[in-house]
């Protein structure tokens, strides 16, 4: 689950960013990491922002339902999608 709330300034870049994910760990994280690179980029490029790296706040479980790396992989997918769905055409 993924939560990405983003406001763009009169320039089309983007002035606050917030996102947080969720069912991965324990508890849902916010990935500060992200939401800092995305403030100031295109509102037409958000995704691009997007890397592995910045997930390292998010402490995925291991269990019977999925290993810890197959959710991190599928936060920054999702994370991707929410934010390629907000990005100004």
């Amino acid at each position: 689950m993924v939560a990405v709330m983003i406001s763009l300034d009169d320039a089309g870049r983007v002035a606050l960013a917030r996102v947080a994910v969720g069912a991965a760990g324990p508890v849902a994280s916010r990935l500060i990491a992200l939401e800092e690179r995305l403030v100031g980029a295109p509102g037409s490029d958000l995704a691009d922002a997007v890397h592995p790296g910045q997930f390292g706040d998010l402490n995925p479980i291991d269990d019977v339902r999925a290993p810890a790396a197959y959710r991190t992989e599928v936060a920054v997918t999702m994370t991707r999608r929410a934010l390629r769905r907000l990005e100004v055409r």
